[in-house]
């Protein structure tokens, strides 16, 4: 019987391009991609060791790795407008 980091890594390695491809679409920028897939395999890391077991590993990555998308997207935003310059009365 496998280990649940055995589990884990021979899931991940399976679907690692199709993330990392997944991740340079949303962001265009390999860097950047890369980050995202290092965010995402961590969160799923720690997701993994607290469940009995992810049916489509997969599919359940893609769900992780996008979500960390729109909330980066979301931080991005709200800082923007954070630093936009107020219009002043006059």
């Amino acid at each position: 019987m496998m280990s649940k980091l055995e589990q884990f890594e021979e899931s991940s390695r399976e679907c690692m391009d199709a993330i990392y491809t997944r991740a340079i679409r949303l962001t265009k920028n390999a860097p950047k991609a890369e980050e995202l897939v290092q965010m995402t395999y961590q969160r799923a890391f720690d997701a993994y060791s607290e469940t009995n077991s992810i049916l489509n590993f997969k599919k359940w990555a893609t769900r992780l790795l996008f979500e960390i998308y729109i909330e980066q997207c979301a931080r991005v935003k709200e800082n923007h407008f954070r630093n936009e310059p107020q219009p002043t009365a006059s």
